[in-house]
């Protein structure tokens, strides 16, 4: 390996735009644009294998929610010149990059933005200018600097520490060092509407599932004229369960499916249709949860609906995260799954709770980019992550 400069110019994504820059003239995108702007600036990171070091996927996930770009000089300082030169030699006396100096303005507002700083050479740093990620180097798993840490918004770290207290009441062991969801700033969730005619595409293919499962299949035509919004918002598997043209047997898909039910609950307390959402150790009352969608016509759930605060939404989406590798963890151990949970509940609430937030970030894991349209009055496209969310999620939301 050859000797690495030290770069005189870095890049900062921030997933917080609320917060101003020490100089807005080094802003360089915004909002919306910051994201496209990142992935622009980081494709080294956004090309790399994600199984291929474990800070990848999650620097990728970063990435991919950037709300603001800003480029910064590097500082040059002979009084500094250990941290400020940037280079350590390694075991065979290789120079290589493991810092950048930069100015501590700036380094508080990455701090306080969320932010990582990517040089030209792809490599990635922590708020403090400290090497998190070089992609030239991903075989070597410990190349990080040995004080890095991978960031996380402020109120996404308390409200992580706030569930795993109540976690560890409910006498279940959380699993050390997971990240937490990301805060109220970093996340888009969906249009209520689209919550809405979704939740009555759950209900729709729940109700399938189940008349099948009882042998005495309803009529998807039927059940099409008397409800289209429903039919309208199904996701791509949906549509091929409901004509009979499943990837797989009609009776597997049923008897898959028919766990909609615990996301079509999810789906009803986020829209503050249910008054809570119960601990994960019981099935959904389906008493409770169709009447709803009887009772009330389908064109007033969708123009009154109305979301919970993102706040809520997100301390449930951290307690079923937090829950579902709780139970992974002891059922990987061989031990009894913990406090009574079902984890079919826990999965289908974070499959609702994760599709909802979009927390499978863009263009990670599987979903493109070009897939995501949160503010879409189209229920098609918007449906169509609901596919991706499931695969996500029955796949360790890696």
């Amino acid at each position: 390996m050859s000797n690495e400069s030290v770069p005189s110019r870095v890049i900062a994504l921030a997933t917080i735009d609320s917060v101003p820059t020490p100089d807005e003239a080094k802003r360089v995108a915004d909002g919306e644009s910051g994201a496209v702007v990142g992935r622009d600036f980081a494709q080294p990171l956004v090309q790399a294998d994600a199984t291929s070091h474990p800070l990848v996927r999650p620097l990728q996930h970063h990435v991919h929610r950037t709300r603001q770009v800003a480029e910064v000089s590097v500082l040059e300082s002979e009084a500094d010149s250990a941290i400020g030169s940037g280079a350590a030699a390694d075991s065979v006396g290789t120079m290589t990059v493991d810092s950048v100096l930069l100015a501590p303005a700036w380094i508080d507002w990455a701090w306080a933005a969320n932010a990582i700083w990517i040089d030209v050479a792809g490599r990635v740093y922590d708020p403090a200018g400290r090497l998190l990620l070089d992609p030239s180097r991903l075989i070597e798993v410990a190349h990080s600097h040995q004080e890095a840490v991978l960031p996380s918004s402020v109120d996404a770290r308390r409200r992580q520490s706030e569930v795993v207290v109540e976690v560890r009441n409910r006498l279940v062991d959380p699993v050390e060092g997971l990240m937490p969801i990301p805060g109220v700033e970093e996340v888009q969730p969906l249009e209520a509407s689209d919550v809405a005619r979704r939740s009555l595409a759950l209900f729709l293919v729940a109700t399938r599932a189940e008349s099948m499962l009882s042998n005495r299949p309803l009529d998807p035509q039927l059940m099409q004229q008397r409800c289209p919004l429903g039919f309208s918002a199904l996701s791509p598997a949906e549509v091929g369960f409901m004509s009979d043209r499943s990837a797989s047997s009609p009776g597997v898909a049923a008897e898959s499916l028919v766990w909609r039910y615990e996301s079509l609950l999810t789906l009803q307390w986020a829209l503050d249709m249910q008054f809570e959402l119960p601990w994960p150790d019981e099935h959904a009352d389906l008493t409770s949860v169709t009447r709803l969608m009887v009772d009330l016509p389908d064109q007033d759930i969708v123009d009154q609906a109305r979301l919970r605060s993102t706040d809520q939404l997100l301390v449930a989406a951290e307690l079923h995260h937090q829950l579902y590798f709780a139970v992974a963890a002891a059922q990987a151990s061989g031990q009894d799954v913990p406090a009574g949970l079902d984890p079919g509940v826990i999965c289908e609430r974070l499959i609702a709770l994760s599709w909802l937030l979009n927390l499978n970030a863009p263009g990670v894991g599987g979903i493109a980019s070009s897939d995501v349209v949160p503010d879409s009055t189209e229920p098609r496209i918007v449906a169509e992550t609901w596919d991706s969310t499931v695969a996500w999620v029955e796949d360790g939301m890696p």
